[in-house]
């Protein structure tokens, strides 16, 4: 799925969401990207260019928080029907 990548200027300040109205309000609704990630810097060659292949190496990566839960405990009961 298409993402965009994009770091702000360390003067701006904002969210995805808002970027993500920003985009509504101008752009076409085909060009809205359907998911945005903030970033503090993109992974750039040594002569500056983004190397974008790390950027979908990393996108297609499986997302890992921590270390799966061997147990139940802390997770809410079932509910009955």
């Amino acid at each position: 799925m298409p993402k965009a990548c994009v770091v702000l200027k360390p003067e701006a300040a904002g969210t995805a969401a808002e970027l993500e109205a920003y985009c509504r309000q101008n752009l076409a609704a085909y060009k809205v990207p359907r998911l945005i990630e903030l970033r503090t810097e993109l992974p750039k060659t040594a002569s500056g260019k983004i190397q974008r292949f790390l950027l979908r190496q990393r996108a297609s990566a499986p997302v890992t928080t921590g270390p799966r839960p061997t147990t139940l405990e802390g997770v809410p009961p079932a509910r009955s029907p």
